[in-house]
């Protein structure tokens, strides 16, 4: 009998601790954040997606969503959303570093059904894209037991619309890992039976099946930052959707050796455009919103930008026939120097479909993206190649390259290489896609004038919004006009206010792409702002 007792205690004991975290929204001490929280400073700017299987496949895999789907503020439907599949994995991006600071950092939303359905994800961060630290995870779950208050440090352990804290503060400090500078969040779909937390225990987890298993990624939210980068998204260059534009005799300046030059200017940089042979032949940069195929040389293979279906993005032709011509060029607007961040890259839909046919060597083929940097006497400070196409395949969508080993540049040019050469160029169609290129320059630093300094203090948040929402300005020191302008410059806002901490109402906006335009006393800012 005192044996059966100490048994029955010691079960007792274990079912306690087993259930010592915090448990489903709405519960006592629940540390779920709503998508809606004020403390929430912005959302995912980019994300790509490795998709895993479907349940119990090893050739097929999952399909729904589309990783745009889980950028910006998720719209709390269990519909909006990008499956990862078992195993598969998110690599999302932000346009400010997340910090370590007060209690959490950032959190991570999934598209539960309910409480006790939960689809979960193990998180790992970076500070240099190479490096990758793991939250350490408890879970306690069974097969017949899902209970949020069974598991912790698992994305996904509440209810669609709420999001999962993660606390930087977590992580054991290492050489390769700087807590104040964390640019990348990884998320890696738990194979639910298979895999196991920091202690070796099982994780289980919702088994959905087909082409919607797995982590269903609708966004993170960063809530301790650092200073934002400087991006340039090439929104607002076109006026038609579904368009493109290349240089020409008709929008280019000749210059002193008879070539035609185009600047097209986003986010304080210029994307330059070359023209040879009295405008005839097009190299360069050329901006494009292609969502059909009807221009294959202008079209990213994924038929959108990074951040929504009609979003411009910028296309690029490298030509081994211009000769000494530099093209491809991107410096800034005022030729000063800056740090390269990063830019998403895809390949045109002509690149794509030349290397899926049989007119690719399929044996230890590549076409590589090459960005260099140089300095103000024209040295070369660094060169970062990423592939568009090896052994492990072919790009299709907006995948991240990192710039930041470029260092300082007063330019940075992108040229394509390929082993599939037949001696006169590469045969691959040398037409690739870029979106989203952020920096840092000298305004980012504590060299800031006081104009710029003003200008980046002022933070609009949420962005992307809901319809719902109002959007915070914060930062205003004097009267400030606030503008918002449609794409066709069609203002659908104007107000003045005085006050520092402002509410914008968006609840008269349609959801659409707008921009926002905030003038005060020596400071004019202007941004995109999306509403969904």
């Amino acid at each position: 009998m005192k044996r059966i007792i100490v048994c029955l205690a010691a079960l007792f004991v274990a079912v306690s601790a087993h259930a010592q975290f915090d448990g489903a929204v709405g519960t006592e001490g629940c540390q779920a954040i709503s998508r809606e929280d004020s403390r929430i400073k912005s959302w995912a700017f980019g994300v790509e997606v490795q998709r895993g299987y479907e349940q119990n496949s090893t050739t097929e895999f999952v399909s729904y969503g589309k990783p745009y789907m889980a950028q910006g503020l998720p719209d709390g439907s269990t519909t909006t959303a990008v499956a990862l599949g078992e195993g598969g994995i998110a690599l999302i991006t932000f346009e400010a570093p997340i910090i370590d600071g007060d209690g959490a950092d950032f959190c991570v939303f999934e598209n539960g059904f309910t409480s006790t359905y939960l689809e979960i994800a193990f998180v790992e961060v970076s500070s240099d894209g190479e490096h990758f630290y793991r939250f350490p995870t408890t879970s306690y779950t069974t097969s017949s037991s899902l209970l949020p208050e069974l598991m912790n440090n698992l994305a996904g352990k509440y209810e669609v619309g709420w999001g999962t804290p993660f606390d930087l503060a977590e992580i054991n400090d290492d050489e390769f890992f700087d807590r104040n500078n964390v640019r990348f969040v990884r998320l890696v779909d738990v194979i639910g039976g298979v895999d196991t937390d920091s202690h070796e225990n099982i994780i289980y987890d919702a088994q959905s099946g087909g082409w919607a298993t797995g982590f269903d990624f609708t966004g993170l939210g960063v809530i301790n930052q650092k200073e934002a980068y400087q991006v340039a998204d090439f929104e607002g260059l076109l006026t038609n959707a579904d368009s493109h534009e290349i240089i020409s005799a008709d929008n280019g300046t000749i210059d002193s050796e008879g070539n035609y030059r185009l600047s097209y200017l986003s986010g304080g940089l210029s994307f330059e455009a070359l023209g040879l042979y009295d405008g005839m032949f097009a190299c360069g940069f050329g901006p494009s919103n292609h969502t059909t195929d009807n221009q294959p040389y202008y079209s990213a293979q994924s038929l959108m930008g990074l951040e929504n279906p009609a979003s411009t993005y910028m296309v690029g032709y490298y030509s081994d026939w211009a000769g000494t011509a530099e093209h491809n060029v991107i410096k800034r607007e005022d030729n000063t120097a800056f740090s390269p961040i990063g830019v998403y890259v895809n390949n045109s839909s002509s690149a794509y479909s030349y290397m899926s046919s049989a007119n690719f060597p399929q044996n230890n083929y590549f076409l590589n993206i090459i960005a260099t940097g140089y300095d103000e006497n024209g040295a070369v400070t660094s060169d970062v190649s990423y592939p568009l196409a090896d052994a492990n395949g072919i790009v299709g969508e907006w995948k991240y390259m990192d710039l930041t080993s470029l260092g300082e540049c007063h330019k940075v040019i992108f040229t394509l290489s390929s082993n599939d050469d037949s001696g006169y160029g590469i045969n691959v169609p040398a037409y690739f896609c870029i979106d989203a290129f952020s920096y840092y320059a000298e305004e980012n630093t504590s060299s800031l004038s006081d104009e710029l300094a003003n200008e980046f203090s002022i933070n609009v948040y949420p962005n992307p919004a809901s319809e719902r929402a109002n959007i915070n300005i914060k930062g205003l020191n004097s009267k400030a006009q606030i503008i918002v302008s449609d794409m066709q410059g069609r203002i659908v806002w104007s107000d003045e206010t005085f006050e520092n901490n402002y509410e914008l109402n968006t609840s008269n906006m349609q959801s659409g792409v707008y921009f926002i335009k905030i003038t005060s006393e020596n400071i004019v800012k202007t941004q995109k702002l999306i509403v969904r």
